[in-house]
């Protein structure tokens, strides 16, 4: 009993301990929020994977993005890492119930069949998973059984899928929606065709990104 009683006082004590370190809080930088502070990446770059099933201009849009993103801010964020595979209860979770277990990869899919009716209207999702401020696994899910893309020849009917890769690859660092610059590759969505193409990074993007990656 005594023991046990030790052990609560020590998790009380340690509990606060921890809220005291979060007191302070941080310069939101567009990051998503944990009681006032940044939610991110302890360590980059991030290990992305690829669902093996995607085609060579799938692959080719990922690597094309990540590629803008690394010259425009300066520094290595992602590390592509082809190899992997959506089992079945994956795909039946995503496409009956719209979540999916975890895998301990942080991964890229392509959904063509199979996306679930309730969130059509979604031309990708971006879905995190952290422990207190640390982000811990993210997958990105590009919705290809309601939209149609691009890569080199504008189409008025089709998603440039360079600039949607840019705009999701910056949800897995922990970037939420920027709707204070009109030209931050983070607005919500992205319309059809060729303008406006979101594969610059505004300022606001840079900044926000050095604020906690710096």
């Amino acid at each position: 009993m005594k023991n046990i009683f030790i052990l609560l006082i020590c998790s009380v004590f340690l509990s606060s301990c921890l809220d005291g370190l979060l007191s302070s809080p941080e310069e939101p930088c567009n990051f998503l929020q944990y009681k006032n502070h940044r939610v991110a990446w302890e360590s980059l770059p991030l290990n992305l994977f690829m669902d093996d099933s995607t085609s060579d201009i799938q692959r080719e849009s990922v690597l094309a993005a990540i590629q803008s993103i690394h010259s425009q801010y300066g520094k290595e964020i992602f590390n592509f890492v082809p190899g992997v595979q959506p089992s079945n209860k994956w795909q039946n979770n995503w496409a009956k119930k719209g979540i999916f277990p975890k895998d301990n990869k942080s991964s890229i899919y392509w959904i063509s069949t199979g996306w679930p009716k309730s969130q059509s209207l979604k031309q990708a999702v971006t879905r995190t998973r952290r422990r207190g401020t640390s982000l811990k696994e993210v997958d990105i899910i590009i919705n290809s059984t309601d939209f149609d893309f691009f890569l080199n020849n504008p189409d008025s009917n089709k998603l440039d899928l360079h600039s949607l890769y840019i705009h999701e690859l910056l949800h897995s660092v922990g970037l939420q929606h920027i709707t204070s610059d009109p030209k931050s590759t983070m607005k919500k969505s992205l319309g059809r065709g060729a303008q406006p193409q979101r594969r610059k990074l505004a300022n606001i993007d840079k900044e926000s990104l050095k604020c906690e990656y710096n």
